[in-house]
Parts: structure tokens; C-alpha cells; sequence
């Protein structure tokens, strides 16, 4: 997926590193694989009918985040799907 563009291309001043973040992973789940196509572990991962039912979300997002492709793909997947973000 494209909206992973901040893992590939992170910036240098970026807090973690992908390497970081690969690290945090496997201190989430033993079996990392599995783990993230699981929708509650990735919400961009869920179907339009589970994004549907979200409430209002406030998505907070930082300029040299490694996580800001993944933030704003899913901010603009719950406006398209007429849920009101911020």
C-alpha cells in the first residue's frame, strides 16, 4: 500500500526509526505476521462496513512522524465514508 510512503522514505529527523517501530512490533504480539493483517492491530486493514460504524475521530498527526502516511490514508478512508474527523 502506498500509505506506508513514511516507512520507506522516513525522514531523518523522524523520532523512531522503521527500525524501531519493526521493534515495538514484536513486543506487541509473538507472531508478528499474523498479527498485522488483523484489523484491530491496523485499522486501514478494517472493511468500509466496520469504518462505517466509527465514531466521530480526532486523528493527530506529526510532520516527521513515521507513522503519517498511515494516519492521514485512514482519516481520508473515514471522510469517505461520511464519518466526520478532525
Amino acid at each position: 500500500h502506498g500509505y506506508r510512503s513514511s516507512w520507506v522514505n522516513e525522514p531523518k529527523a523522524t523520532f523512531l526509526s522503521s527500525k524501531q517501530m519493526e521493534w515495538f512490533h514484536t513486543l506487541y504480539s509473538q507472531n508478528i505476521s499474523e498479527t498485522r493483517l488483523d484489523p484491530l492491530y491496523s485499522p486501514n486493514l478494517a472493511s468500509d462496513t466496520f469504518l462505517k460504524q466509527f465514531p466521530k475521530t480526532s486523528i493527530i498527526l506529526a510532520k516527521h512522524d513515521i507513522l503519517l502516511d498511515e494516519g492521514k490514508y485512514f482519516g481520508s478512508r473515514l471522510e469517505a465514508l461520511g464519518n466526520t474527523v478532525s
